[in-house]
């Protein structure tokens, strides 16, 4: 995780495959026709994306980078790091 609420991808993809992996179904674990990666990774960009869309995640946050804004900052604050876990 990086300073400011921001993370690499992979960080962020990584830290929910350790954390919710156990979750994932076979569809889930799935390769994606056109990219090769497992689906659940292709939908976890797209809910970026709205995230993105619903102010959550910074639009300019350099490629490959997913940064709160300061909505997402707040959206987290009442989490408990067992809700997040």
């Amino acid at each position: 995780m990086m300073e400011g609420g921001g993370a690499k991808r992979e960080t962020v993809l990584g830290w929910i495959e350790r954390h919710h992996g156990h979750d994932l179904t076979s569809e889930d674990l799935e390769s994606v026709p056109s990219t090769g990666e497992p689906t659940w990774r292709n939908r976890a960009s797209w809910a970026r994306q709205h995230a993105v869309d619903s102010g959550f995640l910074c639009q300019n946050s350099p490629h490959g980078i997913w940064e709160l804004t300061e909505a997402g900052k707040e959206a987290m604050r009442p989490l408990s790091l067992e809700e997040l876990l």
